[in-house]
């Protein structure tokens, strides 16, 4: 290797990827960041129409080969990390979304820049049939983290969709913003009405309101905003998962591949165990009731 000292180094990094140790300090949190979008100035960017979202920002109708619920982005079935959904008022025609003149665009735009695949809902076949709209178009997305953008009122359209489902099948719904309400926090009322427990507990964590004042901004500023705040959400996320993946890798009585392996014996010994008590399942309800509870991202309690 040249020297002992190059050497050493080698044989660590080496052990370390071979799962010798647990690696040094704290675990890396990717920082996201907000990237505005390039200005056109050949005047391609109306939305209107169907026809001007597909030929001006390159959106196709979804489902393929049925009568069209959505509009999607080119990068729809591709974009493994962040979808943006937008669902307009319920009765909106498609390629609707009527959060105030020029909008729609910026939204579009401020997506495109931050690798957001999107799909825009018709509001009419999201009242007719939530549930099947909505399964029909997202399951073609391989995105792990969804964004929901609801007009005021049509979150109860979100909720009609999510409810009759696998909570698998929601639980990379992390962020739903309802536009526009008077102030940001809590979930709303109409959140307690009969909705399954493990989506009423998605949701009182995912949903927050966007001020109402920032409807009176300029489309561009107001998409700064809104990003920013999408942005801020998604840091905490990740910084929670940072964190849970960490307090796994700290646990003294199971079996952890790459950090540390029990004997044959301690496992049989094992085998008998309350799984409802052990240290995995305590692990695991600590975290999910500091999210339930509003504890914020960044205070969720680790291994005692």
């Amino acid at each position: 290797f040249g020297s002992s000292t190059q050497g050493k180094v080698m044989l660590e990094c080496c052990a370390g990827i071979c799962g010798g140790g647990r690696p040094r300090g704290p675990l890396p949190v990717l920082e996201p960041t907000v990237r505005k979008p390039v200005v056109r100035f050949d005047g391609r960017d109306s939305c209107d129409t169907v026809e001007e979202i597909t030929s001006n920002f390159g959106y196709r109708c979804a489902p393929p080969g049925s009568e069209p619920v959505a509009l999607v982005s080119e990068d729809f079935c591709k974009n493994p990390t962040r979808l943006l959904a937008l669902i307009p008022t319920g009765g909106a025609s498609l390629g609707t979304w009527d959060a105030g003149p020029g909008v729609l665009a910026q939204v579009l735009a401020w997506a495109e820049a931050n690798y957001y695949a999107v799909v825009l809902f018709s509001g009419r076949a999201m009242q007719e049939n939530p549930a099947n709209t909505w399964d029909s178009v997202t399951k073609a997305s391989p995105s792990r983290y969804l964004t929901v953008l609801a007009l005021r009122g049509a979150i109860p359209l979100l909720t009609a969709a999510l409810s009759p489902v696998n909570p698998l099948l929601y639980s990379r719904l992390r962020t739903v913003c309802e536009i526009w309400e008077d102030d940001m926090g809590g979930p709303a009322d109409y959140l307690d009405r009969g909705l399954p427990a493990d989506l009423l507990q998605q949701l009182s964590t995912a949903v927050v309101s966007v001020p109402v004042t920032w409807a009176s901004f300029e489309p561009y500023a107001m998409c700064q905003c809104l990003f920013g705040l999408l942005v801020d959400r998604e840091e905490k996320f990740q910084k929670a998962q940072a964190k849970k993946y960490d307090n796994l890798t700290g646990m003294k009585e199971n079996d952890l591949p790459g950090f540390k392996r029990l004997t044959m014996d301690q496992r049989v010994g094992r085998l008998d165990r309350d799984r409802r008590t052990d240290e995995l399942s305590r692990v695991m309800k600590q975290n999910e009731q500091a999210m339930h509870d509003g504890l914020g991202y960044d205070d969720e309690p680790g291994v005692d």
